[in-house]
């Protein structure tokens, strides 16, 4: 589904992307897809054939604030 070396979050629900919500595991949304959270590295990991993925976390302008890498 996500088959990408990089993946663009915003925060869920009209919240901003902040780092410390991504570790308490809140949601987000990938950009034109499915809401997620660090329960699902996983998943998004495999998904990509077991290959690193750069998660991008943007803010509402579109800028990027934080970076993971899974």
């Amino acid at each position: 589904m996500f088959n990408k070396g990089m993946v663009c979050l915003t925060g869920a629900y009209g919240r901003e992307a902040v780092e410390s919500d991504w570790l308490q595991g809140k949601d987000f949304q990938i950009v034109s897809g499915p809401y997620c959270s660090i329960r699902d590295c996983e998943a998004i990991k495999a998904d990509n054939g077991g290959d690193t993925v750069q998660l991008v976390f943007l803010n509402a302008r579109g800028f990027a604030v934080f970076i993971e890498e899974i």
